[in-house]
């Protein structure tokens, strides 16, 4: 589904009616214009969906707000194997709960944050918790 360019009302539609999902294990919704409504369902999807593998929600508008929530679907679930958030206006802030997940998820295989607006101390973050992650 990349490039379809659907708002948030409607991503928010697609992401409650894959909450209980058990077919769809891989979710591509590359450059959707998804903002942070959509995120944070997505990000609600994703910690009840245990059998969605990989969500690539790349290029869309997600920001620290749209992502906060994918710190608690990391933490309390090892079944996501791949998150793909490029290039969604992630900073800093953003990125210290994703690290205080990465601690705990043992599941995680693929984490793609490229394409933010990180700089060197962000990164201090996350390889303290890749420390501790036996999968990543």
């Amino acid at each position: 589904m990349r490039h379809h360019y659907m708002n948030d009302k409607e991503a928010v539609c697609l992401a409650n009616g894959l909450k209980h999902n058990t077919m769809a294990e891989e979710l591509d919704l590359v450059d959707n214009g998804i903002g942070v409504k959509g995120g944070r369902a997505f990000a609600e999807m994703a910690l009840k969906n245990k059998f969605l593998l990989r969500l690539n929600l790349a290029e869309n508008k997600l920001n620290n707000d749209g992502v906060y929530l994918f710190y608690r679907a990391l933490d309390r679930h090892d079944n996501l194997q791949a998150l793909i958030l490029r290039n969604n206006g992630i900073t800093r802030t953003g990125l210290k709960e994703f690290s205080k997940a990465l601690k705990m998820n043992n599941g995680l295989q693929v984490l793609d944050l490229s394409e933010n607006q990180l700089e060197s101390q962000s990164t201090t973050h996350i390889f303290e918790a890749l420390k501790q992650n036996i999968s990543l």
